[in-house]
């Protein structure tokens, strides 16, 4: 995947992502885009290589000879798996930092933190829904 690739490709899995939340009005919502970084405390991190897994089920699927359009849902399911993961692995480990900014349960505590991850998990599949309107 050449670097105009993996970028178009980051843009359309974020904006796949950010089309599946933008309905969700309650703090277990933000709490999600607080870890896909997309508020502004301090400053939004959502860069292009947060989003490799997405990207490279994206690549996946044309390298099968699939359309990416079609492969987005899956690949933003993919993204909210490893964030969940993300999200659990901080709680276990007790890491108080996730890069360069508080982890979610440092800043909201690890039960909320925990339904935070497995509210990932379960939009994960909502997600994987929106691949019946894409054919």
């Amino acid at each position: 995947i050449t670097t105009t690739k993996f970028d178009d490709f980051a843009q359309m899995v974020d904006s796949e992502l950010k089309d599946l939340l933008a309905t969700r009005n309650l703090p277990l919502y933000d709490m999600m885009v607080y870890h896909l970084g997309w508020d502004e405390t301090p400053t939004p991190i959502s860069t292009p290589s947060q989003r490799s897994h997405g990207v490279l089920s994206v690549g996946s699927a044309l390298a099968n000879g699939g359309d990416p359009e079609v492969a987005i849902p899956a690949a933003a399911a993919v993204e909210l798996v490893d964030k969940f993961c993300e999200i659990h692995d901080d709680v276990q480990g007790g890491k108080p930092k996730r890069g360069d900014r508080d982890a979610v349960w440092w800043v909201w505590g690890p039960a909320q933190a925990i339904n935070t991850g497995d509210g990932m998990h379960a939009m994960a599949r909502v997600s994987l829904f929106r691949l019946l309107d894409r054919g």
